[in-house]
């Protein structure tokens, strides 16, 4: 075996953050057989907008995961492993980052998979014209070279040991160049050509996605000869389906389902912590969220334990700060008490004694139980006077709204859940100044320039202790400021059949599929 190349790991309490990596460049093994007879069937709750990754939002990572490949891959503990590139380090000047590719890959239309192709992905989405969903975080890249077929080198703007991170995001999947300039943007998404374990066959909308095994992948041919993913909207719908046989895996189990589920000896019900806050984003650059004591109270008036205990039956945690759970530098914070009348005062001292109306919005269906919340939510808020109409979007409406400038959506909340695999991930896109207004799906306004200078200072720095510090200061601010009303981290719930393996039931609530089987 090669030696290792000298690698830098900057060792955390739960994560390694690697500067360089190396490994020996894989051969394919030997390919198994792919299993005769049905194929592998999944039921999820939404239809795609779109499987581009830089432009695709929504819970259905899975089948992105089946067809695109990262630069940089991860274990079940999002660590930082070789995907694409067999190997990365960063020179002394902490901005250029050196990464050597995997020979012998190919993109599913026989394209070769080589340095341009790394190039292409990132530079588009970096180009505001693509309308990539997370842009804000990627402009920490300055420029991207292909100076030869396997190697690629990336000139951030300012040192940020968190590169590696980023380019496992699955906005990172590296595309072919070759469909995307054939088909366009908006066909691409449609008919998506990546590096990964499976090859798009069709999407016949508001049905089923159809993907085949790609025999040639670079890992080994996957377990399974095909797999189709189903949408079914309806909770109920998708329990009574895998009870009846008619799929081997469910995502997005409801809450209300679980006890009967665990009932039943032909299901394993899989229960896991997530990195998923549930939390509700206020359009803030205008009144009535651009007033702290409005934040605030919004955030005194809902009771969380309640919503846990008796909504989300057990599954979930009380938000206690802003950063994602169990992630390096997250710290805990005393979370906001249940206490109307002090919201109720806050209010009046905002002047709005006799409250006001707004409106909330989100997709239906993209987790279990979201309904549901909503409408506590709504019922906590109207109780100190905050009248909050449910407006409820498809994918596409949501995008729209979203990308809206905040300056248009006064008195509008947005009610995502959001998952970061890293702390400087999760922080910036949310509040910094630049990414919080930048056209994309981020745009609440929220603004603190004391937040954006211990950010900027966090992930200019390698040292550990330092960026923890400004972390700590930021996150501090962040939670008296009440930029958001943090509610709850998740647990995932995923139905399987009994007898179905090899799945990988990732934290971020996304499953790999690569050796799953029955």
């Amino acid at each position: 075996m090669k030696s290792r190349s000298a690698v830098v790991v900057l060792l955390t309490a739960v994560l390694l953050f690697f500067t360089s990596y190396s490994s020996v460049p894989s051969t394919p093994t030997e390919a198994r057989a792919a299993q005769p007879g049905q194929p592998f069937r999944i039921i999820d709750s939404l239809e795609p907008n779109s499987l581009d990754p830089a432009t695709g939002t929504g819970p259905f990572g899975t089948v992105q995961y089946a067809l695109y490949d990262t630069l940089v891959g991860h274990n079940e503990k999002m660590e930082p492993t070789p995907g694409l590139a067999t190997s990365w380090q960063v020179a002394d000047d902490k901005v250029t980052w050196t990464f050597r590719l995997r020979r012998g890959v190919k993109f599913h239309d026989g394209t070769e998979f080589n340095a341009e192709a790394v190039k292409f992905t990132y530079e588009r989405i970096l180009d505001p014209a693509t309308g990539a969903g997370r842009r804000s975080v990627y402009t920490v890249i300055k420029k991207v070279e292909a100076p030869d077929p396997q190697t690629v080198r990336i000139i951030t703007d300012g040192p940020f040991p968190d590169l590696p991170f980023l380019l496992l995001d699955r906005t990172s999947f590296i595309l072919s160049p070759t469909a995307v300039r054939k088909l366009g943007n908006a066909e691409f998404g449609l008919r998506p050509v990546g590096t990964g374990p499976f090859k798009f066959v069709e999407w016949v909308p508001n049905d089923h996605i159809t993907l085949d095994a790609n025999p040639d992948y670079w890992q080994r041919r996957p377990r399974s000869s095909r797999v189709i993913y189903k949408v079914v909207t309806e909770t109920a719908a998708r329990t009574a389906a895998l009870r009846a046989g008619e799929a081997d895996m469910v995502m997005n189990i409801s809450p209300n389902d679980q006890n009967v589920l665990r009932r039943d000896s032909n299901i394993v019900l899989v229960q896991k912590d997530s990195l998923t806050q549930v939390q509700a984003e206020m359009r803030q650059t205008m009144p009535p969220f651009s007033d702290r004591r409005v934040r605030q109270a919004m955030n005194y008036a809902v009771d969380r334990t309640a919503i846990i205990k008796d909504v989300m039956m057990g599954l979930g945690r009380i938000a206690d700060s802003p950063g994602p759970p169990g992630v390096w530098g997250s710290v805990r914070l005393t979370p906001y008490e249940y206490n109307p009348e002090k919201a109720k005062q806050l209010l009046a001292e905002a002047g709005y004694r006799s409250g006001f109306e707004g409106n909330l919005f989100y997709v239906s269906g993209r987790w279990g139980g979201d309904d549901q919340v909503a409408q506590a939510l709504q019922a906590y808020w109207a109780a100190v006077g905050i009248k909050i109409q449910i407006r409820k979007a498809d994918m596409a409406g949501l995008d729209d709204m979203l990308s809206r400038d905040p300056d248009t959506m006064a008195g509008w909340i947005a009610f995502p859940v959001r998952t970061s695999t890293y702390l400087d991930y999760h922080l910036w896109r949310l509040y910094e100044t630049r990414a919080a207004r930048m056209k994309g799906y981020q745009r609440s306004g929220y603004s603190n320039p004391r937040v954006d200078e211990y950010l900027v200072k966090a992930r200019s720095t390698f040292d550990l202790n330092e960026r923890k510090r400004h972390y700590e200061a930021a996150q501090k601010l962040i939670w008296e400021d009440a930029a958001f009303v943090w509610l709850f981290t998740r647990q995932n719930l995923l139905g399987v059949r009994k007898g179905t393996s090899g799945y990988e039931f990732l934290p971020t609530g996304m499953v790999r599929l690569h050796n799953a089987g029955k």
